[in-house]
């Protein structure tokens, strides 16, 4: 049950990040000094947004408790 509510929220931060991926196709018809900190902006919250999405793929492969203390203890190292 956990995997599923798992992949649930990962699949919504994949939907996230394909929309943000949207946003940037429109920063073009920004003018330039915005665009670039949007851009950066974008890129800062991709990298996270990509960070939570592999770490929640990565607990549904959990298959116990210490499996995921395990992982979790390796997010904190």
């Amino acid at each position: 049950m956990i995997n599923k509510n798992v992949l649930a929220v990962y699949e919504d931060y994949r939907s996230i990040i394909w929309k943000l991926e949207n946003v940037r196709q429109k920063l073009d018809k920004l003018p330039p000094k915005i665009k670039t900190k949007v851009s950066e902006a974008l890129d800062t919250t991709q990298s996270d947004l990509l960070n939570i999405a592999n770490l929640l793929l990565d607990v549904t492969n959990c298959e116990t408790d210490s499996d995921l203390e395990f992982l979790l203890d390796l997010q904190v190292a």
